[in-house]
């Protein structure tokens, strides 16, 4: 049995850098990623996603996100937008997994 790999090539169930996490994360927070990060992935891929999506993965108010980007956070209605912060947090670590293969 094979299990996902993380951005180290183990099982992601067992890598300690990935599972440690960070003294400085918010407790809320549902992954270590920082905003840059997200931005990068969200430029990289020409993907939008719900600033409370963003919230959610850095633990954050979605109010607190949006002063801190400023100008308009809403989303086009035509472009696909990723809504929830699991499935962004998903997409993210494939697209990393994939810049490190």
């Amino acid at each position: 049995m094979t299990g996902v790999r993380c951005v180290h090539g183990m099982d992601s169930r067992f890598c300690a850098v990935c599972n440690r996490r960070s003294a400085f994360a918010p407790r809320g927070a549902i992954g270590s990623v920082t905003l840059p990060e997200i931005l990068e992935f969200l430029n990289a891929e020409h993907a939008r996603a719900a600033p409370r999506a963003i919230a959610e993965v850095l633990g954050i108010d979605a109010r607190t996100l949006a002063a801190q980007l400023g100008g308009d956070a809403a989303a086009d209605a035509a472009s696909p937008t990723i809504s929830s912060g699991t499935e962004l947090l998903m997409r993210l670590t494939a697209w990393k997994a994939k810049r490190t293969s």
